[in-house]
């Protein structure tokens, strides 16, 4: 979220982020698959586990797993980590995704920034539809998904509500939440439409009175136009909606700050 197409922070609040691109489910992903990508990944991510299977949004296709078909399973969902145990990278069936978390203590505990995220799961991407064409399976994209987790050190949850809900109004009045009051959350939807993509977004907010932060998630979905096969199939697709979900995610982040707060983060013009 620091890094935009107009914008960009020296001090961005985002705390995890998750690029995820949803493919057409691929019949005979088994060990081979996690083996022979495990050989070309494993000097950067060296950490090989088993992950839990992720569901994909409702607005996506609905996709069976093999093993519900009755047939044998090896892995329902495989991740490899870095040494800093900061990045991961996953993959099940349907869909391959590249994750970062902050850490402080860490020499690469910055945010890196969408562009080399986004670039990094580019290569990977190359390298993981190779393999499934060279199985016999097709590489094909239902959409993709960015997702920001942000800490927001200087707002409570009434105070974002009602900045929020008034485009950041300093005149609004904003009433004091019940001392007893353990957790205040929102949660919005949008729906929108661009020449790339459409995108379906959520902006929600948790503020457990607790801690001394609030969490802001921004989440968007994009999804080809229409049904035209050219739309879904290689890595300009998976590319050009990756583009514009993070376009439409910054465009929410925007809404979600007042001046102070992203003079605070260090905003600057791109």
């Amino acid at each position: 979220m620091a890094e935009g197409e107009f914008v960009q922070y020296r001090r961005p609040p985002v705390r995890n982020t998750v690029l995820r691109v949803y493919v057409e489910p691929i019949e005979n992903f088994d060990l081979n698959l996690a083996i022979t990508l495990n050989s070309k990944w494993g000097t950067e991510y060296p950490v090989l586990r088993q992950g839990l299977l992720k569901s994909r949004p409702r607005q996506l296709p609905t996709v069976t797993p093999p093993f519900a078909k009755g047939e044998w399973w090896a892995m329902s969902s495989i991740e490899q980590t870095n040494d800093s145990l900061q990045r991961v990278l996953g993959i099940q069936f349907d869909q391959i995704s590249l994750s970062w978390t902050f850490d402080e203590d860490k020499p690469e505990g910055q945010y890196p920034g969408f562009e080399k995220l986004s670039q990094e799961l580019d290569e990977k991407l190359d390298t993981f539809a190779a393999a499934i064409e060279e199985m016999g399976s097709s590489f094909e994209v239902h959409a993709c998904e960015c997702v920001y987790t942000n800490t927001l050190e200087d707002v409570r949850g009434p105070d974002w509500v009602s900045g929020y809900l008034t485009d950041w109004n300093d005149t609004a009045q904003v009433a004091e939440m019940p001392p007893e009051t353990k957790y205040l959350g929102a949660n919005f939807r949008f729906e929108n439409s661009s020449e790339s993509a459409d995108t379906i977004s959520y902006v929600r907010l948790k503020d457990n009175r607790k801690s001394q932060e609030a969490e802001l998630t921004i989440q968007v979905i994009a999804k080809p136009l229409g049904d035209d096969p050219e739309d879904r199939s290689g890595l300009d697709s998976s590319r050009r909606l990756m583009q514009a979900a993070h376009r439409e995610l910054i465009t929410n982040f925007e809404r979600c700050a007042s001046t102070s707060m992203k003079e605070n983060w260090g905003k600057e013009k791109r």
